[in-house]
């Protein structure tokens, strides 16, 4: 059951969800959890019910923040309204998102939450799940328990806690906001982590030479943030294979990717494989698919792009399901649950839920809160709520 309703803010209405909670133990004291920065909402969880609002939007414009702030006000009023007990209120990890900044101006307390942990235990609950499960988060940029970029996640969590048990292997993102515009930036830095300083590819003809050399200049000297973000490689995907050479609106590449393939009905995966780092944590390797595309490039007139942007989403698809596989089987979880702006490609989520399924596995998709930033928030509310009763 879920209830919508509208609260007026500045004049304006905001429409709200209402969810009934199952699996959810009713926990002392409500939450208000301030969502995340690109695609930010709010969410309030106060006995056993969830209320999350509708998408605010980007929290760097002012003109979105200021209604952002606003709409917490009104939310802080309807939960005086019904309750005195204290307030928690979640956030991001990440130490410079604007909600982020504003939580620690709040005198409540505060509980961060990861990113895509808050992901995962979002769509738990969109399933009324309980846990232990084996999250697949997938997206484009998070901020890391390690201070790194997450984005490509296999985490074994229940609505407390977390083990990250598996990622994509990372590489440089070097332009801060610029590499999630200009997809050059993480194609080449996928080119220097598959062939080295000597890296090489048709492609680059397309980049302007003085900003390619200070490129390479740059992750010869080990610049930039590592990241294990899928979204960026969906970018350098579009890019090598000459679909998109800057997202002018958000997705851009990823969508042409997706477009591409659903033009070659069927296509066997690239290379790939997965390895297991000294802290046990399962790396999932694209250097093989990065040089099969290569390969299918230059091969005679070229493997068709439809045929190679198809069999890079069956690569996705096989490595990650392999990996949650194996998480699950070594944590003894049947329960496979996928979450992140990601999962809106279909392709990837119906060719990743079949081969996860075919091993006798449940899988889980988002069914009523959205799998994208948007429903972060009724993640975060709960995560923070577990937290304060575990300790």
């Amino acid at each position: 059951m879920q209830q919508r309703l509208s609260i007026q803010v500045q004049g304006q209405a905001v429409e709200t969800t209402t969810i009934a909670l199952k699996n959810f133990t009713s926990r002392p004291g409500p939450v208000l959890a301030l969502g995340a920065e690109l695609k930010s909402s709010l969410c309030i969880l106060a006995d056993g019910q969830a209320t999350f609002t509708e998408h605010l939007g980007d929290l760097a414009s002012p003109v979105n923040y200021r209604r952002y702030l606003a709409t917490v006000d009104a939310l802080r009023e309807i939960l005086q309204e019904e309750t005195r007990a204290p307030l928690t209120v979640a956030c991001d990890l990440h130490p410079d998102y604007a909600a982020s900044r504003y939580a620690r101006t709040l005198a409540e307390r505060v509980i961060g939450v990861q990113h895509h942990h808050a992901h995962v235990v979002s769509a738990m609950a969109d399933n009324e799940l309980a846990g232990p499960v084996v999250g697949v988060s997938c997206d484009g940029t998070g901020y890391g328990a390690d201070g790194t970029i997450w984005g490509c996640e296999v985490l074994l969590c229940d609505q407390a806690d977390f083990t990250r048990a598996g990622h994509l292997k990372t590489f440089p993102l070097i332009g801060g906001d610029a590499a999630a515009r200009q997809t050059w930036r993480p194609a080449t830095a996928l080119l220097y982590e598959t062939m080295g300083a000597y890296f090489d590819a048709p492609a680059l003809g397309r980049i302007d030479p003085q900003a390619l050399a200070l490129m390479r200049r740059q992750l010869d000297a080990g610049a930039g943030v590592r990241t294990s973000s899928l979204g960026r490689l969906f970018d350098a995907a579009a890019f090598l294979l000459s679909l998109c050479d800057c997202n002018e609106h958000e997705a851009q590449g990823p969508i042409a990717l997706e477009a591409a393939a659903c033009q070659c009905p069927a296509a066997e995966p690239l290379g790939w494989r997965l390895e297991t780092n000294a802290a046990g944590v399962i790396e999932m390797d694209y250097r093989p698919m990065v040089r099969d595309i290569l390969a299918g490039l230059a091969s005679g007139r070229g493997r068709a792009v439809a045929e190679l942007a198809r069999a890079f989403h069956e690569t996705l698809a096989a490595m990650l399901a392999r990996c949650a596989v194996t998480v699950a089987s070594g944590a003894g979880v049947e329960k496979v649950v996928l979450s992140g702006g990601c999962f809106m490609n279909r392709i990837l989520t119906e060719r990743l839920e079949e081969l996860i399924t075919q091993t006798g596995l449940r899988v889980y998709t988002h069914q009523r809160v959205p799998c994208s930033d948007v429903g972060i928030a009724l993640g975060q509310a709960i995560v923070a709520s577990a937290k304060k009763e575990k300790k």
